[in-house]
């Protein structure tokens, strides 16, 4: 219903694309002359218009207490949500995607090491980490500044002023409309080096102070919006969209291709591909696995020795962890401090898989393990072996045996035990598991490593 009801906003500025005078003229004519009439939409507004009185009673309700008129208010809130919002964000995202698109994978990569360093750093997609995130911002105010989602302007002027440009001055009037474009302002050669070029880092760094040249929210970028002066109220509500919308999409994907189109008010994109992010190593990951594989107490119940040095722990990890088929970290906020694994046996044991875990000495006896080995269970209970013969077999025993295994894990972290145990062990043999816990189940390689994935699955590898 937004749809028909935006089409009749903005036909004043519909471009079917015609390339015959004819075909133009008409449009023109039917478009851009006379307005369209309501009733092709009273229906549907009216819908719009009864789902707001009933959904929105507590803002119409503010809106009496100060004096608006409930009817009004109402009509406002349509407004808003239709074409402020949706309308707004449906011409603004698909711009930021196309330009961000045609930077190329080098641009790409810069903001998928500043978004996730700095994700990493502060623990999470917060304000204080989106206000950091310098090539981010700069890449918003590009794609806005040489691609405004509402370029045209229109007002009145309530007085005579006159409006002076480089080198030149224009008297105007009041009463007199006025119409502005802004690609006048936010492309000119001037200010701006390469003004047809998308340049993402445009504004970082003394690049800031051209933020004053971007106009794309009807008035300067370093200014606020206010009663008077009609710039966007919601301004840095679509800078924010945007950027937590690049952060999300960089948080997931190295780089990705677009295949951009237009409409009759707008741009189109459609993805055509899309990679997915990369593992990667981070400084924090090397000295998050030092913190206790460099711990003598946790080292003494593992097959390897502690490790001593920040360069060792890279090592193993870039050598050992990350090439690991089914190896999950668990992590505490931003911060892994234990993880576990699933390896598959070979040979006449293809059938068989070993899960191990570790976890720092501080967390013994916490039960963090437990969460994280309960869906492991819940998981092989559910599958079926690959062949009916393999299931008519083997079915109860393993069932038995992944419950066993659980049981040991809530028994061993209970008793404060160490958890580092890489053990393998029959049904007979569960009971006697100390630290650790072995799965047996009468499957194939192949199919045991299909349905792992989506349970050992807490943030990455490492």
């Amino acid at each position: 219903m937004f749809d028909l009801w935006l089409l009749l906003q903005l036909a004043p500025l519909l471009s079917l694309g015609f390339n015959n005078m004819v075909l133009n003229f008409l449009e023109d004519v039917l478009l851009h002359t006379f307005p369209l009439p309501p009733l092709l939409i009273k229906s549907s507004y009216k819908k719009l218009y009864n789902a707001f009185t009933e959904h929105a009673t507590s803002i119409l309700d503010e809106a009496e207490r100060l004096g608006i008129d409930r009817d009004e208010a109402c009509h406002n809130l349509v407004f808003l949500a239709g074409f402020n919002a949706y309308g707004g964000m449906k011409a603004t995202l698909p711009i930021l995607i196309k330009w961000v698109g045609s930077g190329g994978e080098d641009l790409h990569r810069r903001l998928a090491r500043e978004i996730r360093s700095t994700v990493g750093s502060e623990g999470g997609v917060t304000l204080a980490a989106l206000d950091r995130m310098s090539l981010t911002k700069s890449v918003v105010y590009e794609a806005l500044r040489i691609d405004p989602p509402v370029p045209f302007q229109y007002g009145r002027a309530r007085r005579d002023t006159v409006v002076r440009s480089h080198d030149a001055a224009f008297e105007i009037k009041k009463g007199e409309m006025v119409f502005g474009y802004q690609p006048f302002a936010t492309k000119d050669p001037r200010v701006f080096d390469d003004p047809e070029e998308f340049v993402g880092d445009r504004f970082v760094g003394e690049g800031e102070k051209l933020l004053r040249y971007v106009y794309w929210s009807n008035g300067r970028e370093t200014d606020d919006p206010t009663v008077g002066n009609k710039q966007c109220a919601g301004k840095d509500l679509v800078l924010l969209v945007c950027r937590v919308t690049l952060v999300e999409l960089f948080l997931r994907y190295d780089t990705f291709d677009v295949e951009c189109g237009s409409l009759p008010v707008g741009s189109s994109v459609t993805f055509k591909s899309l990679t997915k992010a990369a593992i990667t190593l981070r400084p924090s990951d090397v000295d998050d696995f030092l913190s206790w594989a460099a711990d003598d107490r946790v080292a003494l119940y593992l097959r390897w020795d502690s490790v001593a040095s920040l360069e060792a722990s890279e090592s193993y990890l870039r050598a050992v962890t990350i090439p690991h088929l089914w190896r999950r970290s668990i992590y505490i906020g931003d911060r892994s401090m234990r993880y576990v694994s699933v390896k598959l046996r070979s040979g006449v044991k293809q059938c068989r898989a070993r899960v191990g875990y570790i976890v720092g000495a501080k967390f013994w006896g916490r039960g963090f393990v437990t969460v994280r080995a309960s869906p492991l269970s819940h998981k092989m209970r559910g599958s079926p072996p690959q062949s009916p013969q393999q299931h008519q077999q083997s079915q109860q025993h393993s069932i038995d045996t992944v419950n066993a295994a659980a049981t040991a894990i809530v028994a061993t972290e209970a008793r404060a035990q160490p958890a580092a145990v890489q053990i393998g062990a029959t049904k007979s043999q569960i009971g006697k598991v100390n630290g650790g816990i072995a799965v047996i189940y009468q499957h194939q390689r192949q199919r045991l490593s299909s349905f792992l994935g989506p349970v050992l699955s807490p943030r990455r590898l490492i």
